[in-house]
């Protein structure tokens, strides 16, 4: 597998993993978890961590801070789960 595809199969799984979610905000840590069990060969952190800031930038996504320091969460858009199906 290519580079491109590896990339666009990662941000695949992460728009599936947030749409699982519903509408709570998924926390990153079990973003970067799932993308471990569910990619092979597993990502490493800094590649997961782009591809979500590429679907935040996109506007497939969309992150949250917490205020109590729960670390950064994330919630997929309308054009996220759309993307998913195209």
């Amino acid at each position: 597998m290519n580079s491109t595809d590896r990339t666009r199969l990662l941000r695949l799984a992460l728009l599936k993993e947030l749409k699982a979610c519903g509408t709570h905000a998924c926390p990153e840590a079990a973003l970067i978890n799932a993308m471990y069990a569910q990619v092979n060969p597993p990502p490493d952190k800094p590649e997961i961590l782009d591809a979500l800031e590429w679907l935040e930038t996109e506007n497939f996504i969309v992150s949250l801070n917490d205020s109590l320091g729960g670390g950064k969460r994330y919630r997929i858009t309308t054009n996220g789960a759309a993307a998913i199906h195209a």
